[in-house]
């Protein structure tokens, strides 16, 4: 940056969301705090906010910092709310996977691993109804998805969960994390999907259980089978590098939100050019 300085007019940073939690190395302070005295410090207006990715549309838990840093005082103030005005409802799952699934070939089943995983689920289930717990259990091995034993019962105690708030996953889609730990696979709300993850393995309920595809990671990240196909994203990727940037990428929406956020309020060196259009902004 401070090599830039002289013609850096506008620099969007994303991070964890971490970046919002007090650090004892950082004498406990936040470091999206001492992140923004440093751009201050050199003349940068900054709008920094920790944000979700359903919070801009795709239904994706994905939490992020995003900060914006402009060499514009005029960006003081207006820079958040042009960033934070592009929020709006979260898209219903069923709507984004229906958009041209294709079922991917095939998907290489993992390693058993240890059993470790035993004890755990004996211990989360202990407080469960068991009778009830078993059926979820016999419901999911009859689908005959490509599960790991640990798989399908971390699906079960998912299933247990959901049907428990009243959630019908043969009517509704909702997509449930296989790989991830027990009662952490799925979020509370349920029209929201877990966050995706290189080489994240995913079940979608509904009328037909499944597992998400390739080509649904990268609609859950905002992009779309127009983006996929006009950019050639299948013909030069293989799907586990498709599945892996999808899973490494930002939300498009998310991005698209702070580019139009700078254009609305970064002033060119060239002056300001009278538009009405972007003045009605």
């Amino acid at each position: 940056v401070d090599r830039c300085d002289d013609h850096l007019l506008f620099l969007g940073v994303e991070n964890s969301g971490n970046m919002w939690r007090k650090r004892k190395q950082d004498a406990f302070r936040r470091p999206i705090e001492i992140q923004d005295a440093a751009f201050r410090q050199r003349g940068f207006a900054t709008a920094s906010h920790r944000v979700s990715s359903y919070e801009f549309g795709p239904p994706q838990s994905r939490q992020r910092s995003w900060s914006l840093y402009f060499k514009s005082r005029s960006a003081d103030g207006n820079a958040s709310r042009t960033f934070l005005s592009f929020k709006c409802n979260v898209m219903p799952i069923s709507q984004i996977l229906a958009e041209g699934h294709k079922t991917d070939r095939s998907w290489p089943m993992r390693p058993k691993g240890g059993t470790k995983w035993m004890g755990q689920f004996e211990q989360l289930s202990s407080c469960l109804d068991q009778a009830r717990l078993q059926r979820k259990i016999s419901e999911v091995v009859t689908r005959k998805l490509p599960l790991t034993s640990r798989e399908l019962h971390v699906v079960a105690l998912a299933a247990y969960q959901l049907e428990g708030r009243g959630v019908d996953l043969e009517k509704n889609t909702v997509v449930i994390q296989v790989d991830q730990n027990f009662g952490r696979s799925h979020r509370a709300d349920a029209r929201v999907a877990p966050c995706i993850i290189p080489k994240g393995k995913y079940v979608v309920t509904g009328s037909h259980w499944r597992l998400l595809g390739t080509r649904e990671k990268c609609f859950l990240q905002g992009v779309g089978p127009a983006e996929i196909e006009g950019y050639g994203m299948e013909k030069w990727l293989s799907p586990v590098q498709l599945s892996d940037m999808a899973g490494n990428a930002f939300t498009a929406q998310i991005c698209l939100a702070a580019f139009l956020t700078a254009l609305a309020v970064v002033d060119p060196p060239w002056g300001a050019i009278e538009d009405p259009e972007i003045s009605n902004i």
